[in-house]
């Protein structure tokens, strides 16, 4: 079981989230079919440039790695503004994922 927190924009669909989930992809499905709008923000965000970063307890995740298994590990999913640089970036790979 691990703790899922969003930041930014994302805390409006709840900022805490206890999972047993065993992907990135399961969160986001997870979180999508729990509050409304969930898809459509993520849809919104990315045609605004808008980026998230994924961490796997103190490790950033890349795009090879949102479809592997987690462990027990904390997940924070941080929004990005738009022409973030220097930091991960991930998002059309999340898109793929919930989409």
């Amino acid at each position: 079981m691990q703790t899922v927190y969003l930041e930014g924009n994302l805390a409006k669909f709840g900022s805490k989230w206890e999972t047993s989930c065993n992907t990135i992809g399961e969160i986001l499905r997870l979180i999508e079919c729990q509050t409304p709008g969930f898809r459509k923000h993520l849809i919104d965000a990315h045609e605004a440039g808008i980026e998230y970063q994924i961490k796997r307890g103190e490790e950033l995740l890349d795009e090879d790695e949102l479809l592997l298994n987690l462990n027990d590990e904390d997940i924070v999913i941080t929004e990005l503004p738009a022409g973030a640089d220097g930091v991960k970036k991930i998002f059309a790979a999340i898109v793929l994922v919930v989409l």
